[in-house]
């Protein structure tokens, strides 16, 4: 048996921020900061240990997530228009900023989804077991009871490894693969679609 040792109880969670509006996504930021992203006020904000939010970027009336950072590079997405049934007004993007606060775009999400609508193949909706007269009560607002694969995208998630960032987009129902130095983007999965019914 070895000699008594105190034990230090851990320490409850710590709040660093309030009063965001929708902070869906964060990661760790430079120092002891945290970055999160304010998805429906369209901002990606830095919070320091002592509670200071300070702004990195904004885009009015866009969502913007999926914030992930790699050495002084901080990628995200933002996008507009999604599930709005007009895949001419979809816009999304996958950009990044550098350690001088340079924002690029490193892809064009949107155009990837209108070029090559992963999930087009899948149905949607009720399964065949249900009658023509229940599927005939629904009606709008909600969607079609039964549709393949609509052109939509909603980039919410980034994980990035080396050179490559991964994209969840739920529009798309697909994770995209893309090189972070040349924008080069491909489906890495389609998700499968689950019945209503």
């Amino acid at each position: 048996v070895g000699p008594a040792t105190a034990t230090q109880k851990p320490s409850g969670p710590e709040t660093l921020a309030e009063h965001l509006m929708a902070p869906l996504s964060l990661a760790l930021g430079p120092g002891k900061s945290v970055l999160v992203t304010q998805n429906f006020a369209g901002t990606l904000d830095r919070v320091d240990d002592d509670g200071h939010l300070s702004n990195i970027y904004t885009n009015p009336g866009w969502d913007v997530g999926g914030v992930e950072t790699r050495g002084t590079t901080t990628f995200f997405v933002e996008s507009v228009g999604a599930s709005q049934g007009n895949p001419d007004a979809l816009a999304g993007y996958l950009k990044s900023i550098n350690g001088r606060g340079e924002v690029s775009t490193i892809v064009d999400l949107a155009t990837y989804e209108r070029k090559n609508n992963p999930d087009g193949f899948h149905d949607y909706g009720f399964g065949s077991d249900v009658t023509d007269q229940c599927l005939a009560q629904i009606t709008a607002p909600f969607p079609p009871a039964q549709y393949s694969g609509a052109v939509d995208s909603h980039p919410y998630a980034t994980a990035v490894q080396g050179n490559t960032v991964f994209v969840a987009d739920a529009g798309m129902n697909a994770i995209l693969k893309v090189n972070a130095a040349t924008g080069e983007t491909s489906t890495l999965a389609v998700l499968p679609p689950r019945p209503a019914a």
